[in-house]
C-alpha cells in the first residue's frame, strides 16, 4: 500500500499574536526563527523533502507606513510598526521567502493571509480583500499567486468568501478530534496518541487536507519557542521527551502507509526555533524519506493536491 503525506509550516513571526501584543514565543529580531529555517531548508535538501510554507504577507514588504486599506476592527494594524526590515524583523521578513524561493527543493510557499486576520471576528469583505492583497504581494515579490491557505487559527470562512480567488486548497482540522480535558489523562494521551489519517476531499470546489488542531510535526513534550516549558515535563529526561515526538512522526508516516491514507503534519515555524525539537524532526524526516525511497509513501505540496483528488 501507498499512503501520502503533507507537509506545512506556518510562517506568521509578530503577526501571528499582533492581536495580543504578546511576543515572548519568539527570539530577539526573529534571529533564532531564522537560523532554524535554515536548518529545515538543508534538511530538506539534503533529503529532496518539499514543504508548503504558509506566509503571511505583510511579511513579504521590505517596509511600510503602517497605514493599510481595508476595513478591518478597531485597532487591528495598532501594532504595525510602520518601519522596516532592518527595524523590525518580526513584522517584515522578505529574506526568508528568499531563501525558501531560492533553495534546492522546490517548496510552495502559500498565504496565511496578509495579516492574520481573524476570520471570525471581520466580514467576507474583509477576508477577500486579506487573500486579495496577499495575490497582490506574492505577485510583486516574484512570486505566483497562492494557490493554497492556512486560515489563522483555522478560522476557516465559507469557501464561497474566496472561491474565485485562485484559492485551490485549504487546510482545516480534523472534526471532533479527541483531546482529553483532563490534566492527567492529557499527559497519558500525548505520551500515547497517534496521528489519524484521512482521506483528501472536494468540497464546494476546494480541496481539504486535514491534520490535528494542534500542531503536529512540533510537540508540547518540548519548549516551545522562546517559552519555558513547565516544570513538571522538563523534570522528565529531553531523550524521553525528544523520542515521544520521533515516535509520534515515524508513526504517522507508517499510518499513512499501512492504511493507505493521508496524513499532514504542520507546525509554525516559532515553535521549532529552539534546540528540543529540530532533533526528532531531523530523526523522523530522515525516516520520512527512506520510506518514500522506498516506494511506500508520497510527499505532496498542499498545491499538488487537487491533482491527487481529481485523479481518484
Amino acid at each position: 500500500m501507498t499512503g501520502s503525506l503533507t507537509l506545512s509550516t506556518e510562517i506568521e513571526l509578530g503577526w501571528g499574536t499582533h492581536d495580543r501584543g504578546e511576543y515572548s514565543y519568539f527570539s530577539n529580531r526573529g534571529t533564532k526563527e531564522s537560523e532554524t529555517l535554515d536548518e529545515l531548508l538543508h534538511l530538506c535538501n539534503k533529503h529532496d523533502i518539499p514543504i508548503t510554507f504558509d506566509i503571511v504577507g505583510h511579511l513579504l514588504h521590505d517596509s511600510c507606513s503602517g497605514e493599510h486599506e481595508g476595513s478591518y476592527p478597531q485597532g487591528w494594524w495598532n501594532e504595525d510598526p510602520g518601519t522596516d526590515a532592518a527595524i523590525d524583523p518580526l513584522f517584515y521578513a522578505p529574506e526568508l521567502a528568499r531563501r525558501i524561493s531560492n533553495t534546492e527543493t522546490e517548496h510552495e510557499i502559500g498565504t496565511h493571509t496578509y495579516s492574520h486576520i481573524l476570520c471570525e471576528n471581520v466580514s467576507a469583505d474583509t477576508v477577500r480583500h486579506e487573500i486579495e492583497r496577499s495575490r497582490e504581494v506574492h505577485r510583486e515579490f516574484g512570486l505566483n499567486s497562492p494557490k493554497s491557505i492556512v486560515f489563522p487559527r483555522h478560522q476557516t470562512p465559507s469557501y464561497e468568501v474566496f472561491s474565485d480567488l485562485g484559492i485551490e486548497v485549504v487546510r482545516r482540522p480534523i472534526e471532533d478530534y479527541y483531546i482529553p480535558e483532563n490534566l492527567a489523562r492529557k499527559f497519558v494521551w500525548g505520551v500515547k496518541r497517534t496521528h489519524p489519517t484521512t482521506e483528501l476531499r472536494k468540497r464546494d470546489g476546494i480541496v481539504e487536507t486535514l491534520c490535528t488542531p494542534n500542531p503536529s510535526l512540533s510537540s508540547g513534550f518540548l519548549q516551545t519557542g522562546q517559552t519555558e516549558l513547565h516544570p513538571l515535563l522538563k523534570a522528565i529526561p529531553l531523550t524521553i521527551r525528544q523520542r515521544i515526538l520521533r515516535q509520534y512522526i515515524k508513526s504517522a508516516v507508517d499510518r499513512a502507509v499501512n492504511q493507505n491514507g493521508h496524513v499532514h503534519l504542520w507546525t509554525h515555524l516559532f515553535n521549532i526555533a529552539n534546540d528540543e525539537q529540530l532533533p526528532p524532526i531531523k530523526s523522523g524526516l530522515k525516516y520520512l524519506a527512506k520510506r518514500r525511497n522506498d516506494g511506500d509513501v508520497t510527499i505532496h505540496r498542499m498545491c499538488d493536491l487537487p491533482q491527487l483528488v481529481n485523479n481518484d
